[in-house]
């Protein structure tokens, strides 16, 4: 089993949408409800489209760019916004995401699949342009922001979405921070980009499972410094629509807080899907979160049909 922040915040808002997700989803299953989970489980809104669109723009174009020290001009970061979504629309609008014979790495940079277009809801070009207008001025705060001082100083090596991977008692605690700044003679600084006018929750817990994460992983500095303690991390979120930013602190006390949330977090999820094969699930165990967030979740098809079998029942292949 693997655990990151975000499955844990999914499995705490509604046990059964992590079920379909962690659990349920398969590829390349023979059973057609478990693709059907895997399916949707690609969907996402034109909302977190435009953050994807801001985080492979920022991973792929500018921080090669902030590594050499220069700024591309902003005409190419528009060409390459518009082509980016013109290709993924098109994918998307297919419904390539679809075919059981294309994988996620064959379909590379055309890759994605709308909540919009699944659900057959109205997106129009107006709602497209909306979304491409945001993603540009969320690229212009960054390159118009105090941060930029830091990309483009000297001895400073960005890295962006890179894996920071550790076990606590045997399971994967997966990572992948936004971007780490390295400095020859400072502690790292992890920067956590949100891409959203009305989100309210703060990345403090996100941000401080990363800091773990990167000290634990201490051969990842790329200047070769020990890095045992994360509270010596520097940790940023950026609200990039807003052009705000707020800093944050651990202390000891924080990590202690941040690593019995991933244990007691865990321990959940063990207890629920532990020594178990699919089949062997009761679905009934994973409860079941009546919230208005229903209405826009992924698996609502798959939860409304009863029909569907989660388990078998084994009697059949016992003996005496």
């Amino acid at each position: 089993m693997n655990w990151s922040i975000s499955k844990a915040k999914l499995f705490s808002k509604c046990q059964r949408r992590w079920f379909y997700s962690e659990i349920m989803a398969s590829k390349y299953g023979k059973d057609i409800h478990r693709n059907e989970a895997y399916i949707l489980k690609q969907l996402g809104s034109i909302h977190s489209w435009r953050g994807k669109l801001v985080d492979y723009v920022i991973e792929r174009l500018l921080v090669p760019k902030f590594n050499e020290k220069m700024l591309p001009p902003f005409n190419e970061i528009e060409s390459l916004v518009s082509e980016l979504m013109e290709k993924q629309f098109k994918f998307a609008k297919e419904k390539k995401y679809r075919d059981p014979k294309l994988t996620k790495k064959e379909a590379g940079d055309n890759y994605c699949a709308l909540r919009e277009i699944e659900w057959a809801d109205e997106l129009d070009s107006e709602s497209l342009n909306i979304i491409k207008q945001q993603v540009l001025v969320s690229l212009k705060n960054l390159l118009k922001s105090k941060l930029m001082k830091k990309f483009l100083a000297p001895d400073t090596i960005l890295v962006a979405q890179k894996s920071l991977n550790f076990k606590i008692k045997g399971v994967n605690i997966i990572s992948r921070p936004d971007l780490i700044l390295y400095f020859k003679d400072k502690p790292p600084l992890i920067i956590d980009w949100k891409a959203y006018y009305h989100g309210t929750e703060n990345a403090r817990m996100q941000l401080g499972v990363y800091s773990i994460a990167l000290a634990e992983c201490v051969a990842t500095d790329p200047y070769l410094k020990p890095m045992d303690d994360p509270t010596e991390i520097r940790l940023i979120e950026y609200q990039l629509l807003k052009n705000f930013q707020r800093e944050y602190k651990l202390s000891m006390s924080d990590v202690d807080e941040i690593k019995q949330y991933i244990n007691d977090s865990l321990q959940k999820m063990l207890k629920l899907s532990e020594h178990n094969n699919y089949h062997e699930f009761d679905i009934k165990q994973f409860e079941k979160t009546i919230t208005p967030e229903c209405k826009y979740c992924n698996f609502k098809t798959l939860c409304r049909n009863e029909k569907i079998k989660y388990q078998v029942n084994l009697t059949k292949f016992l003996t005496d």
